[in-house]
């Protein structure tokens, strides 16, 4: 897995992965072993990475498109929407933010 780089988050999602290892999840939506899980987190500045920089704007683009519920109230919104509906909305597999 490859992630932006975020220090302060770095050590739990580590121990948190360790655990997800060992242990599985519990609670949620699907708990239960997990059997494939890479045994290293890499994080990199997203300046570094398109990959994590698209992934970073989608995530922005997600959000604001909540915060706004689809009732644009001014052409900012009204772009994001257009934005999210033409470049996100049918490519998004799953839209839940983790962690």
């Amino acid at each position: 897995m490859v992630a932006d780089e975020q220090q302060e988050a770095g050590r739990r999602m580590v121990h948190q992965f360790n655990q997800w290892a060992h242990r599985g999840t519990s609670g949620g939506y699907r708990a239960g072993p997990i059997n494939q899980l890479l045994p290293a987190l890499h994080y990199v500045r997203s300046v570094d990475s398109r990959l994590v920089q698209i992934a970073d704007c989608v995530a922005f683009l997600r959000n604001r498109v909540a915060k706004i519920a689809w009732n644009p109230r001014n052409d900012s919104d009204r772009t994001i929407l257009d934005l999210w509906s033409r470049h996100c909305a049918k490519l998004v597999v799953d839209e839940r933010v983790w962690p």
